[in-house]
């Protein structure tokens, strides 16, 4: 069976309409905990977000630096799943593509903007007190459905690799 075919440019469109994410990273106990996240992506499929050092992906992160994620978008039946390797990004200058990436994550979409439900304080802030961190997730393996596809289009098999 061929998958069909999709352009890595559309999916990084994807992801770059897309700004949540959930992250999955594994704690002391080898347990899964999940947290959702902001990110900010780059054409390479590398993943930027923020966290406070006084959370519990932070932690599990520094011990354990694989991590999953999961970004859909439930109106276009569409997933990207990945997984990779996180690093903490120790030396961003103000105007670094990161913060850029970063910033964008952060602004209000037209759909929040239009309902009015955007709070100006990004939750970043909202979070324990701490010292802010970005980490990078570049991933090792990312892949891609679209679940609105007609089955005869995609012959069955709605999931394409993209990485690697």
């Amino acid at each position: 069976m061929v998958p069909h075919k999709i352009a890595k440019k559309d999916i990084y469109l994807f992801l770059k309409q897309n700004k949540s994410a959930v992250i999955s990273t594994v704690n002391l106990e080898n347990m899964p905990e999940g947290a959702t996240i902001y990110y900010g992506v780059d054409k390479d499929f590398n993943f930027y977000f923020i966290t406070s050092d006084k959370t519990r992906k932070y932690a599990n992160l520094k011990r354990n630096p694989k991590a999953a994620l999961a970004i859909s978008d439930d109106y276009r039946l569409t997933t990207v799943q990945l997984e990779g390797v996180v690093e903490e990004v120790h030396s961003v200058k103000i105007n670094s593509n990161s913060i850029k990436l970063l910033t964008e994550a952060l602004a209000p979409t037209i759909r929040q903007t239009i309902a009015h439900i955007w709070d100006p304080i990004p939750p970043i802030m909202k979070m324990e007190n701490g010292r802010i961190v970005i980490f990078k997730l570049k991933p090792y393996w990312l892949r891609w459905a679209n679940f609105n596809e007609p089955v005869d289009k995609v012959k069955g098999n709605y999931f394409k690799l993209i990485i690697p």
